[in-house]
């Protein structure tokens, strides 16, 4: 959905509220969940969406893996980058429905997502949501947090996606860079999250990958 003035909290309540239940607007839900910080060797997203995979180093350790686990579950990837996310703290759990709102000029973008998986384990936290019909893309996105064995911190992005919205399948090369950016973004602002100084995002296998 695009806005061209900025929605009230009651709009995006309402928004959500009538978002509830409704159909993924994909038919591979859980399809981004292989390769979420353990890509297996032959594993590939969906053919027919554009592939993107980030991943930065945001710390050393247990306490960072505690302190980026935290970030996640208070959504930091999405607020640090200026996101409205509704409500104000989804849990992290399967089924959960959130709104995003990204003021991109000259509109506000609603996104409307649900949770459809969710990993939590002694060196890997994460979660990927799916595209619902409010929503101008189709796809999943993952969010991860990793501990290699060297104790390493690691924040991974997964992303499998495709035009949903007429404007956006308008906006060709320029809605593909915000994606692109999008992605990378998340890895940057988890690192902000954390007052880390780990290095910057990498794109691991092409944004602009088409499968």
């Amino acid at each position: 959905m695009f806005l061209l003035r900025p929605p009230s909290r009651d709009r995006l309540d309402a928004v959500l509220a009538a978002s509830a239940g409704a159909a993924f607007t994909y038919d591979e839900v859980g399809a981004s969940e292989p390769l979420a910080g353990h890509a297996r060797p032959g594993t590939t997203l969906p053919e027919g969406y554009r592939h993107g995979r980030w991943a930065g180093v945001v710390g050393e350790g247990e306490s960072d893996f505690d302190r980026a686990r935290a970030a996640l579950r208070a959504w930091s990837q999405h607020r640090e980058q200026g996101f409205t996310v509704v409500p104000d703290d989804p849990p992290i759990t399967v089924g959960t429905e959130v709104l995003t709102v990204l003021r991109v000029p000259p509109v506000n973008v609603l996104a409307v997502c649900r949770v459809v998986w969710v990993v939590d384990e002694a060196d890997r936290f994460g979660f990927a949501y799916g595209t619902l019909p409010t929503h101008p893309a189709s796809g999943e996105e993952a969010f991860v947090v990793v501990r290699t064995p060297s104790g390493r911190v690691e924040f991974q992005v997964t992303v499998f996606s495709r035009a949903h919205h007429p404007l956006m399948r308008l906006g060709g090369p320029l809605a593909r860079w915000q994606q692109g950016r999008a992605g990378a973004g998340y890895v940057n602002a988890l690192r902000r999250a954390m007052g880390s100084s780990g290095t910057d995002a990498s794109n691991a296998a092409g944004a602009a990958e088409r499968g």
